[in-house]
């Protein structure tokens, strides 16, 4: 009996071994992206910050 159980839950374990894994990659390729998506925003808004010679814009000097 353990043999017949064994030999039909092997498929079904395998499957969904599969899917997990398929939709686990999934969710890191999208939390990759969003966090390329948040850096390039930071980088983008911070762009006058990290030019050399031109603190017009920056966050950080305001005061002139």
């Amino acid at each position: 009996m353990t043999k017949f159980t064994a030999i039909i839950l092997w498929p079904v374990v395998y499957i969904l071994d599969v899917l997990s894994w398929l939709l686990g990659f999934q969710a890191f390729k999208e939390a990759r992206d969003s966090s390329n998506k948040l850096f390039k925003g930071i980088m983008q808004r911070n762009k006058g910050f990290f030019e050399a010679g031109d603190s017009s814009n920056s966050p950080i000097l305001t005061d002139k």
